[in-house]
C-alpha cells in the first residue's frame, strides 16, 4: 500500500468516525455485503470456469473421439468387403473399387467429415477432391512447415493410430485451416486412413462455451448485485429499528441532563437490550425524580425550621451518601440551634441580672442627690448662723 492509498483510507476512516451510529451501521453492513458478495462472485467465478474449462476438454476430447470412431467404422466397412473377396465373392479389382468407393463417399457429422487415404511411398490412394487422388505428397509441407503426411504415416504405424497437427485447405472456402486429424493404418490394403476436424469448429464450440460462461458470470454479478441491493434494504431497515429507540431514549436523557425530570421515554416494545435500556432509562428518571422530590420537600422543612423530618423512600447505591449528608446536615443544624438557643437563655438571664443592678444603682443615685440638697440646706442655714454669730 503506498502513501496514496494509506491517505485515502485514513481520510476514509475519518469520514467513518464522524458518522452517526445508523451510518456507521449502514457501512458495515454494506461494506460486508460487498466482500461477501465479492468472495463469492470470485469463488464462483473460479469454479464456473473450472467447469467450463472441463466441458470444453470433453467437447475436445469427444471431436478427437468422433474421428477416430468414424476411421474405426470404416475399416469396419472396409473389413466387410474384403471379407467377401475372402469369401471368393468378388474378385480382388472388384474389392479394391468398391474400397475406394466406400472411402471416397464416406461420410460423417452431418456430411462434413470426410476421409482420404495415403500409402507408405505418400502417393494418395483415395481423396474425395479427384485431383488429389495418384499425387505423390511424401515430402509436401502445409502453410506452417509441417511434413503433414509424413506425420499421417507415422501416426498411422502407431498400434492404435495416432493424432496430428497440420493445416489445410476447407471446402467452399478460401484459405488455410487449421486441422487436427486421426490417422489409422489399414493392414490388408497397406492404407492410412486419415479424417480430421476443422480448429475452427472446435474453436466455433469453445466460443460457445465461453459466451455461456460470461453469461452465467454476469448472472452472477446480477444475482449478486440484487442481493447487495436486498442486504441494502434489509440494514437499512434494521439500522433504523435499532437507532431510532435509541434516538428516543438520547433525547430523553438529553432533556435529562437539562433538568426534566418528569417525562418518560417512548414505548419501546422491541424485547431485548433496547427495550431493557429503555426501561432502565424510566427507572433511573422516576428514581431521581422521586429522590430530587424528597430532598426538596426536606429543604422546605428545614426553611420552616424542621429538622426532624424522616425520610419516606430509600436511596439506592451511591445516592445513599446523599441522604447520609442531609441526615447528618440535619442534626448539626439541629445542635447548632440547640446551642444557639441555651446561649441565648443565658444572655437573656444576665440581661435581667444587669436590668436589676442598673436599678438599684439608679435608686441610690437618686438618694444620694437627695442626701446632697439636705446637706447643701444645712451647710446654707451654718453659714447664715455663722453671719449672724459674726455680726454678734
Amino acid at each position: 500500500m503506498n502513501g496514496y492509498e494509506t491517505i485515502i483510507l485514513r481520510e476514509s476512516l475519518e469520514m467513518i468516525k464522524k458518522l452517526n451510529l445508523k451510518g456507521k451501521l449502514l457501512v458495515f453492513c454494506g461494506l460486508m455485503s460487498i466482500l461477501i458478495i465479492t468472495a463469492q462472485s470470485v469463488a464462483s467465478f473460479f469454479e464456473l470456469s473450472r467447469a467450463h474449462e472441463s466441458a470444453i476438454k470433453v467437447v475436445a476430447s469427444e471431436f478427437d473421439t468422433t474421428i477416430r470412431v468414424s476411421v474405426e467404422t470404416l475399416i469396419s466397412s472396409l473389413d466387410a468387403n474384403h471379407q467377401r473377396y475372402l469369401n471368393g465373392e468378388i474378385t480382388q479389382e472388384e474389392e479394391m473399387n468398391t474400397a475406394k468407393k466406400i472411402a471416397r463417399d464416406a461420410r460423417y457429422n452431418n456430411g462434413e467429415g470426410y476421409f482420404w487415404v495415403d500409402l507408405a511411398d505418400g502417393v494418395c490412394a483415395v481423396h474425395m477432391n479427384p485431383q488429389y487422388e495418384g499425387k505423390q505428397r511424401y515430402n509436401e509441407v502445409d502453410l506452417e512447415g509441417n511434413y503433414f503426411i509424413q506425420n499421417f504415416i507415422q501416426a498411422g504405424n502407431q498400434p492404435e493410430g495416432g493424432y496430428t497437427d497440420f493445416y489445410f485447405t476447407k471446402p467452399g472456402q478460401d484459405g488455410t485451416f487449421k486441422k487436427r486429424g486421426f490417422t489409422q493404418k489399414y493392414e490388408p490394403y497397406g492404407w492410412y486412413i486419415s479424417t480430421g476436424n476443422y480448429y475452427d469448429d472446435i474453436e466455433k464450440v469453445m466460443v460457445e462455451y465461453n459466451k455461456r460462461k460470461m453469461l452465467s458470470f454476469v448472472g452472477i454479478l446480477a444475482c449478486g448485485g440484487i442481493m447487495m441491493a436486498i442486504c441494502i434494504a434489509i440494514s437499512t431497515v434494521t439500522a433504523n429499528l435499532i437507532t431510532k429507540p435509541l434516538v428516543g431514549i438520547t433525547k430523553r436523557l438529553e432533556d435529562l441532563s437539562n433538568g426534566d425530570l418528569h417525562s418518560d421515554v417512548p414505548q419501546i416494545n422491541t424485547n431485548d437490550e433496547l427495550e431493557t435500556l429503555a426501561q432502565a432509562a424510566n427507572r433511573t428518571i422516576r428514581n431521581l425524580s422521586v429522590m430530587i422530590s424528597d430532598i426538596r420537600d426536606k429543604m422546605q422543612a428545614f426553611s420552616d425550621g424542621n429538622f426532624t423530618e424522616e425520610s419516606t423512600i430509600q436511596y439506592v447505591g451511591d445516592l445513599e451518601e446523599i441522604e447520609t449528608s442531609i441526615q447528618v446536615f440535619a442534626r448539626n443544624i439541629s445542635s447548632t440551634l440547640t446551642q444557639i438557643n441555651l446561649a441565648a437563655d443565658q444572655v437573656s438571664y444576665g440581661s435581667e441580672q444587669v436590668s436589676s443592678g442598673a436599678q438599684a444603682l439608679s435608686q441610690g443615685s437618686t438618694e444620694q442627690a437627695s442626701s446632697r440638697e439636705e446637706l447643701s440646706a444645712t451647710i446654707v442655714d451654718i453659714s447664715m448662723n455663722v453671719k449672724k454669730n459674726a455680726e454678734n
